[in-house]
């Protein structure tokens, strides 16, 4: 009843559910994995990370590297950022959490992956926001000073640095009462 309950689990999740040997070869993928690309789990499985990445070998390779390693010192992995290329070509980037694990003997890399699209989408949204509102600061002729919580300078228009006399990169990061 635990393996039947566990197995229903883990192909109900959203979450997506890898599992890859150490050639980077693709033993297993829940129905979200398979389905975030395009593929069924059949076609997926036997595939290696490395068919389906979207940014080449070299960056698979490094990490698996840099999750050895960190399993090797003894620290929690870290998440990462991957492209992964859908079935019909569509590049598709997540975030992975990696880990170890031990089956019957054996080592595979299991990662727990998410579709990042939408957050990418936001920040490139706030980035050209932010892009438009500092264009429009910097045309003011009044004159503009952001101030963070910790009271250093975060963003001075061009009309209050010459008010203050100093070049912006002279006050920025520096507390009020520094300037």
């Amino acid at each position: 009843a635990e393996p039947r309950r566990f197995r229903h689990m883990v192909e109900s999740t959203t979450q997506e559910v890898w599992l890859t040997d150490t050639q980077r070869r693709i033993h297993y993928v829940n129905r979200a994995a398979a389905n975030s690309l395009g593929y069924t789990r059949e076609e997926l499985q036997g595939l290696t990370l490395v068919d389906i990445d979207g940014t080449g070998e070299a960056f698979v390779r490094q990490a698996r590297e840099r999750l050895a390693a960190d399993v090797a010192a003894g620290r929690r992995p870290q998440p990462f950022e991957v492209v992964h290329r859908a079935k019909d070509g569509r590049l598709v980037p997540k975030e992975v959490l990696p880990t170890l694990v031990e089956v019957d003997g054996v080592t595979y890399g299991c990662s727990f992956a998410q579709d990042i699209s939408e957050r990418r989408r936001m920040q490139a949204t706030l980035a050209a926001a932010e892009t438009q509102l500092r264009a429009t600061l910097d045309a003011f002729p009044g004159w503009v000073a952001c101030v963070g919580d910790d009271v250093r300078y975060r963003y001075i228009n061009d009309a209050m640095a010459r008010r203050m006399g100093r070049a912006p990169a002279q006050i920025l990061g520096q507390t009020v009462e520094d300037v």
